[in-house]
C-alpha cells in the first residue's frame, strides 16, 4: 500500500476521533478538560472515595437549566472494614449551553475549611 493511500484511510479515522462525543464515564484524569454532549446525553462521574472517614463528593456548581443530576451512589471496592471505594455521579444534559461541572471533596459538616480536592470539567452542551 502506498504511503498516500495510507493517508486516505488514516485521515479520516482521525477526524471521526476528533468528533467524537464525551465518554460515558469520567474520572478524576478527566479534570480540567472541555467535553462535549448532545440534549438528553447521560454520563457518568466516578471519583474515589472513603465515607469511613467523614469525606464525601459534594457537587456545588453546574447551571441546572443545563445540566441534572440523576443519581448518586457509593461503591465500595474493597471487602475491608473502613476500606475504599468510588462514589458515582450520573448527569443528563437537558439543554444547550456551557457549564462547568464542579465537586468537592470534604466533610460537610466543616464548613469554614476547604475542600482536600476538587473535580472540575467544562461542559458543552449542543
Amino acid at each position: 500500500m502506498s504511503k498516500f493511500a495510507a493517508l486516505f484511510f488514516l485521515i479520516p479515522a482521525l477526524m471521526i476521533c476528533e468528533q467524537q462525543e464525551m465518554p460515558t464515564c469520567l474520572q478524576k484524569t478527566d479534570a480540567e478538560k472541555t467535553v462535549a454532549m448532545s440534549v438528553h446525553q447521560e454520563f457518568e462521574v466516578q471519583l474515589a472515595s472513603n465515607p469511613t472517614t467523614g469525606y464525601r463528593w459534594s457537587w456545588i456548581a453546574a447551571d441546572s437549566a443545563i445540566l441534572q443530576m440523576k443519581k448518586r451512589e457509593y461503591r465500595s471496592e474493597s471487602e475491608l472494614v473502613g476500606g475504599g471505594g468510588n462514589e458515582r455521579f450520573l448527569f443528563a444534559a437537558v439543554s444547550p449551553g456551557k457549564t462547568d461541572l464542579i465537586l468537592v471533596y470534604h466533610r460537610p459538616w466543616e464548613k469554614p475549611l476547604a475542600p482536600v480536592d476538587s473535580f472540575i470539567v467544562h461542559i458543552v452542551v449542543k
